[in-house]
């Protein structure tokens, strides 16, 4: 174990402290809540716990997404998507460091509403993402933590494609316009 200045604590010798804006490229979404369409075909990531759906996409790829004002929610992503203008997009330099960073910035969230600013709607800035410190372990623990959120993604998407389908079949099924087998 090694003394670690930046966490004032202790920590495994091969593990390491860097900061969010180290590791990561991070963007602001630019596109205001009018964007959103009812028949969008792509993820339009706001301040909301549910994201709502547009034409375009800005953002592919494997992304950590969070809320700048309200709630700080905080969810990954991957695929083709756009981002409200108040919303961060954090994108790792290193894919190996997608689930540690995600996992402890979504462990961060608490720390961020004690940290935000403003009086009515909370919010917070760039640099108070890129200043969270991540602790780096090695890569044994990486392969293991990407195996597992894969898995996770792997569910929802699978999820997601199983509430379509019901969603769906349900109506037809109703108006007996489909008969089950």
């Amino acid at each position: 174990m090694k003394f670690s200045k930046e966490l004032n604590r202790l920590i495994p010798n091969d593990f390491e402290v860097k900061t969010l804006g180290e590791l990561t490229q991070l963007k602001v979404g630019n596109k205001n809540a009018n964007h959103s369409s009812n028949q969008g075909k792509y993820p339009f990531f706001t301040c909301s716990n549910n994201p709502l759906k547009c034409e375009t996409y800005q953002f592919e790829g494997k992304h950590i997404i969070i809320s700048g004002n309200g709630n700080f929610y905080v969810t990954h992503y991957d695929g083709k998507f756009d981002a409200y203008q108040r919303t961060y997009v954090v994108n790792p330099n290193n894919p190996n460091h997608y689930v540690l960073i995600y996992l402890f910035v979504k462990s961060y969230t608490n720390y961020l509403k004690l940290q935000s600013r403003g009086s009515i709607i909370k919010f917070i800035t760039k640099s108070d993402i890129e200043n969270i410190k991540i602790v780096l372990p090695n890569l044994k623990t990486y392969t293991k933590w990407n195996n597992v959120l894969k898995m996770i993604e792997n569910n929802n998407q699978s999820t997601q494609t199983l509430t379509a389908l019901r969603d769906f079949l349900l109506p037809l099924l109703l108006k007996q316009q489909v008969k089950p087998q």
